[in-house]
């Protein structure tokens, strides 16, 4: 036997310990999976919340899908203060454009005329969404599209495997029957 330096020994485990530990964190370095980042956003969410509301915001603004404006008229009564007519006539009143003061009667009754005003009201609708909720609905409907396309890829794959199968049963059937053909020939010759 050939005596061993120790030296080299530690020195091979050494390296080789240098080359398991940098595998290891070759493959491990990698692994950013949907629980890591779901934690790292609700600690972010917990720790900076302003931060995070500017950002999703930003990634995901409110999208204004639909302006109705609706336009309604409501009549309004006021009461419109006229005076009386009670000590004058009516020609005081109607003949002339002109109103004179030195006419009209003060000490008369105010009577209050009801009078219909149409007012107008103009509502302004607007239909806002949440693009966070379209991008989910979105990134669902992709997400099932591709299920249903691998799904029919892998059908048509079996489908030709089966018929490529069934090629094959329907040659051996052929060859069973002129086989059993042949035979009974023979068989019927004896």
């Amino acid at each position: 036997m050939y005596p061993v330096k120790i030296t080299r020994l530690a020195l091979a485990l050494l390296f080789l310990s240098v080359i398991i530990i940098f595998l290891a964190l070759l493959t491990s370095c990698s692994k950013y999976t949907l629980p890591k980042a779901e934690y790292q956003v609700n600690k972010a969410y917990l720790t900076y919340p302003p931060m995070v509301a500017t950002k999703t915001r930003d990634w995901f603004p409110c999208i204004v899908n639909k302006n109705d404006t609706i336009i309604t008229y409501v009549d309004s009564l006021i009461y419109i203060d006229c005076p009386s007519i009670i000590n004058g006539t009516a020609n005081e009143y109607i003949s002339n454009d002109t109103v004179y003061i030195n006419k009209i009667v003060t000490q008369n009754k105010v009577v209050k005329v009801p009078h219909y005003i149409p007012i107008k009201t103009i509502t302004v609708v607007q239909k806002i969404e949440d693009s966070a909720k379209i991008f989910q609905l979105n990134d669902a409907l992709l997400t099932s599209f591709y299920e249903t396309s691998k799904a029919n890829d892998s059908i048509e794959k079996l489908e030709a495997k089966v018929a490529k199968k069934n090629k094959y049963l329907l040659y051996l059937l052929i060859a069973l029957l002129a086989s059993v053909g042949v035979n009974y020939i023979q068989f019927k010759r004896k």
